[in-house]
């Protein structure tokens, strides 16, 4: 007797390329939204009536500027737009000094958890005081406005301590993924044209420990550029 082969079950229906998705909320806890920065519904309204002077207006308030912005939106070659051209500001300065000059110092800026379950609170003034640190550290090593850096970091918070480093002194930072071989960043460093690579010591990944600048120093004999 021939066996019956099992039916095969129906798959899902599929949605058309052309329709639109099912739309979804998620609504924030409502102690969470009743201390949002905006509150007032109108907002909606305004910033759609006129786009460019309502966000002219969050930039101005929200904002720093060492050099105030006189444009605000660049259309005039799409898809390129570009927003405050003429002005000028330090995005370090923005994410850190500020918070601590209104007296924000002991706040909790991030929390890090680590993969073995570390938890860090960082506040505005620990990572202030280690990013500028580090900045005074990148700039005794030669490293300047416009010099890219290469960032090769465990996902730890001295990766941001790095990233605000380099904003501060106007350096561009090239972020690596931490689980590259040295060969690949190698490669990210010199199609940057880096002149300084910041890492660690080792790296714990899934209970175990690399070496991460040993590897990197084996792996790249005569690597002249990153030597700032």
């Amino acid at each position: 007797m021939q066996a019956r082969p099992s039916p095969t079950p129906s798959a899902p229906p599929m949605q058309e390329p052309d329709q639109p998705l099912e739309p979804a909320a998620f609504l924030p806890p409502a102690d969470f939204a009743a201390r949002a920065q905006a509150t007032d519904p109108a907002i909606y309204a305004r910033a759609e009536a006129d786009a460019p002077a309502w966000w002219a207006e969050q930039a101005r308030q929200r904002l720093d500027w060492d050099t105030p912005f006189q444009a605000v939106l660049d259309d005039s070659n799409p898809p390129f737009y570009t927003w405050f051209a003429d002005g000028t500001l330090n995005a370090s300065y923005n994410c850190l000094d500020r918070h601590v000059q209104a007296g924000h110092a002991g706040r909790v800026a991030f929390r890090w958890h680590g993969e073995q379950g570390e938890e860090r609170g960082l506040t505005y003034g620990e990572i202030l005081a280690d990013t500028q640190r580090l900045a005074n550290a990148l700039k005794a090593r030669g490293v300047g406005k416009g010099d890219i850096v290469g960032i090769y970091l465990p996902m730890i918070p001295e990766v941001v301590v790095a990233m605000l480093a380099c904003a501060r002194i106007g350096a561009p930072h090239n972020v690596v993924f931490g689980g590259f071989a040295p060969s690949a960043v190698r490669e990210r460093m010199e199609v940057s044209r880096a002149v300084a690579l910041i890492t660690a010591d080792g790296a714990r990944r899934r209970g175990h420990t690399a070496p991460v600048k040993q590897a990197w120093t084996r792996r790249s004999p005569g690597w002249t550029r990153c030597t700032r």
